[in-house]
């Protein structure tokens, strides 16, 4: 039986929130229930936790439906890794109630590779990572998974020499530079050098273009976003700008 059918509604607040798979209690359930409390009170629909397709090479996924926000999570994990991701999707959920960038036309079921996706989580995952750590929780558990995955991860060979990839593995290379330190950077970059050089020179043009891609409030981290946008791929992938609702 798939665990995503084993579905228990709580009702938090005047928001309900459907918990299917949440991960089992810790020391710091309370705190997390508590976090998951005041998001969802924030929240004009329920916010529904649910397993993650195994194929899918992401470890969360947070998409905003009419009816629902959906948060789906890789079956699994340790569970303080559980939690801590589970906190990094209720931030993603928090400041897009901020009014920060968080869609794009299509939003709901995003690929691993979507360019729209690609650049909004670049320009939010820094804050969230800082939001993380002020708050006591610890994005570095994320991040070691993450940084795991990119130094064994299997690329196929006949994607390596396409442009647009080339461009998609840069960007992603660029945004993990964010949010590790520069010893866990050289390692990945050592390995991707090995397999595409051009992964990596992209990456760095992209730093010495944006820096450290840092931004100060919503509507600048949407005007970031578009450039950054316009630097990787083409006006042609459009962002939702959060002000208006309408795409840019």
């Amino acid at each position: 039986m798939k665990l995503w059918l084993l579905v228990t509604i709580l009702t938090v607040g005047s928001t309900a929130v459907s918990c299917q798979s949440r991960s089992s209690p810790t020391d710091d359930s309370q705190r997390l229930d508590k976090f998951l409390k005041q998001v969802a009170d924030a929240n004009s629909v329920p916010i529904v936790f649910g397993v993650l397709n195994p194929d899918s090479g992401d470890i969360a996924l947070t998409t905003y439906e009419p009816t629902r926000t959906f948060v789906q999570i890789k079956d699994g994990l340790e569970p303080s890794l559980r939690q801590n991701v589970e906190v990094h999707e209720l931030f993603h959920i928090q400041l897009q109630h901020e009014g920060y960038p968080s869609k794009y036309p299509g939003f709901g079921n995003p690929s691993l590779d979507d360019p729209p996706r690609m650049i909004l989580d670049c320009i939010s995952h820094p804050m969230i990572d800082s939001r993380m750590r002020a708050a006591g929780w610890k994005p570095e558990l994320l991040l070691r998974s993450i940084v795991d995955t990119y130094s064994h991860e299997q690329l196929p060979t006949t994607d390596v020499h396409k442009i647009n990839y080339q461009v998609g593995i840069g960007l992603d290379l660029y945004c993990l530079s964010l949010r590790v330190g520069s010893e866990e950077m050289a390692r990945v970059n050592e390995r991707f050098i090995g397999i595409q050089p051009n992964f990596v020179i992209i990456e760095q043009k992209l730093r010495n273009q944006f820096g450290d891609l840092s931004c100060g409030d919503p509507n600048a981290c949407f005007q970031l976003a578009k450039k950054l946008r316009d630097a990787v791929f083409t006006p042609s992938v459009l962002l939702i700008n959060p002000k208006t609702g309408m795409p840019e």
